[in-house]
């Protein structure tokens, strides 16, 4: 049980990040990599910022997720089935979405709810890669705990956005 509240409390420490990100996705063993923004501010929500040939944009806001393509002027508005995020939003409420959460050398390992495993990659107290499935978020220059405006979670951006 101490593990689990040394976890909680290393998430709640954070309550808001700006950081580059690079994202590798396995397919067909082949590596894919992308990267961009990553915004998170606790009680907004979450956002990535896609910057590469395919700029993308996906929000999670109040347990849903927008995804934007502003080349293609495409909106998606979803319910994910397990939002992982939900731990870093509030990790008290960790139980609503994983089975179990254990600690292993600096490592967090969280079994989801239907059996996908998250490893969180910890160094000097700050996450620094996520890894799930086929993909592994690298997180790089990171600042914490800093203001963000409150627009960069609002769906409202991509209205503004769309081409008309």
């Amino acid at each position: 049980m101490l593990t689990l509240l040394l976890i909680i409390n290393l998430l709640l420490s954070v309550n808001s990040a700006v950081c580059r990100f690079k994202e590798t996705v396995e397919v067909e063993g082949e590596k894919l990599q992308e990267e961009g923004y990553f915004y998170f501010s606790r009680g907004q929500g979450i956002r990535w910022d896609y910057t590469g040939e395919e700029r993308k944009t996906f929000l999670f806001v109040g347990g849903f997720v927008w995804e934007y393509y502003p080349q293609e002027n495409f909106i998606r508005k979803y319910r994910p089935e397990l939002n992982f995020w939900l731990i870093m939003e509030n990790p008290r409420r960790w139980q609503e979405v994983a089975e179990e959460i254990r600690e292993k050398k600096g490592k967090i390992f969280v079994k989801l709810k239907g059996g996908e495993e998250v490893k969180i990659e910890v160094r000097k107290g700050k996450i620094r890669r996520i890894s799930f499935g086929d993909t592994s978020f690298e997180f790089l220059s990171c600042r914490y705990n800093t203001k963000l405006p409150s627009s960069l979670f609002q769906p409202t951006f991509f209205q503004r956005n769309r081409k008309k």
